[in-house]
Order: structure tokens, then sequence, then C-alpha cells
């Protein structure tokens, strides 16, 4: 079935799932249909996405994508999800292998925490509001970065999931195998209080995480790193507003 209406589609693309949506153009937030696919290979995976774009008419596209990608117009890699660890991933254009298949629209790349804090500016519909951090904590920690009325690129794209934070008093976690940047003495809040993390700390699962009672000391540490990361935020990007979100 093909949907002929003023259509807006978006792709969000995870480690584990890739999911496809459409929604109206006057009303982006309210999805029309969806579909999820299970993130294998680029190929494989990618082929599933454009075949389901293929067969719906919307005027624009919207990939946000787990990273490190590219997301620098003027760049020759542009569309690219880089260095990233998700294993056969590497250096993936993304965009040109959807734009291949989807030549009749406009195609916007970014990542998948600078997409949302976008998103939240944008529903907020406060003048005044200029700034925003949008932090998800998952697997890793990522932050975007709204500012000044557009996400935040520069060099790369923010990483503030690997900044160093002071060690709560008394935190005996090794930290060895859940860090990127493996500097020494160097308290990576990612390493420290992401759910790989989280899970070490309470001796369970990931998966199990969500069992533990409210008082379980794993949220104190989660709360410590998390509270370090805001502050560093505050006093180097100088957010109006952070929002904290799951992965």
């Amino acid at each position: 079935t093909i949907i002929r209406r003023t259509m807006l589609a978006a792709v969000e693309g995870g480690g584990t799932t890739w999911v496809c949506a459409v929604a109206r153009v006057e009303a982006p937030t309210v999805v029309v249909e969806s579909a999820s696919f299970e993130t294998t290979t680029p190929s494989e995976t990618l082929s599933k996405i454009a075949a389901w774009l293929e067969a719906r008419e919307f005027v624009a596209l919207g990939i946000a994508s787990f990273g490190p990608i590219d997301p620098r117009l003027e760049s020759p890699t542009y569309g690219y999800i880089t260095a990233t660890p998700k294993p056969g991933w590497q250096n993936t254009d993304v965009v040109g292998f959807l734009r291949a298949r989807l030549r009749r629209v406009p195609i916007k790349f970014d990542t998948d925490v600078n997409a949302p804090a976008l998103a939240e500016a944008r529903a907020a519909a406060d003048a005044s509001l200029t700034s925003l951090a949008y932090v998800t904590v998952g697997t890793g920690i990522g932050v975007g970065l709204f500012i000044n009325g557009a996400p935040v690129h520069g060099l790369l794209h923010p990483e503030a999931g690997h900044i160093s934070c002071p060690l709560a008093p008394g935190d005996d976690l090794d930290p060895t195998g859940l860090t990127s940047l493996n500097c020494a003495n160097w308290h990576e809040v990612e390493g420290m209080c992401a759910t790989r993390a989280l899970a070490r700390r309470a001796g369970c699962d990931a998966a199990d995480l969500k069992d533990l009672d409210d008082a379980h000391p794993v949220w104190d540490a989660a709360a410590h790193y998390l509270a370090a990361m805001c502050a560093n935020l505050v006093l180097v990007v100088s957010p109006q507003k952070i929002i904290l979100s799951g992965g």
C-alpha cells in the first residue's frame, strides 16, 4: 500500500535495531506508520529500509544514527557512519546508499542525540530557549547539543559521554573493557555509569537492571556520574535545559 499524503519520513539507526517512520507535515510528532529492522550488515539493513521507504510518498527524510558519524555537509564523507565500534559498520555511507534509491527527496543526517535535541527544542515552542543538551544513557552515553537555533557539529560532533568525572567516594569499580579512551586516571562517564558499568556494579545482566530496587546503591553511582557530567555541561556549554533520557 502506497501512502499518498504530504508526509515526512524519519530513520533512526541503532546498534540493535533501525526504525523507520512517516508522519504528516502538519503533525510531525504523530507517527502514522512505522517499521523496525534488526541491525545486521549495512547492505542488508539499509536495503530493507530503502524498500520500506520506496513504498511511501514523502517530501523529506531525516536520518539520526549511532556514531561516530560525519554530519558536515562540506565533507567528502558526509552521511557516513565512521569509526564506530559496531562490527561491520565502519565507514558506511548511509546517506549515499539511501539517496541512490530515493533521489526525489532531500535528506538530512545527524546523530541520534542531536536529532532529539533539535526535536525537544522545537517542541518547547519557547522563543527564549536558545540552548539545550539532550543526554541518552544506555549501552553508551551520548549528548546532543542545540545551541543558538541549531545542532552543534564543529570539529566532529559532541562526544560528552567520554568526558572525565571525579570518582564517587569509595568507588572501586574496575572499568576495564568499559571505556573508549583508555587513558590512565581518566574516569570516563560512559565507563562509570552506562548500562554495562551499572550491570557490573550490581552483579547482574544488563537486562535485569530494571528490576533493581530504587534504593539499590547502583543508582547512587549513576546519579553521581550523571550529575558530574551535567555540571561539566553547564560550565562549558551553559545550556538552559538538560534532558536526561534512556537509550
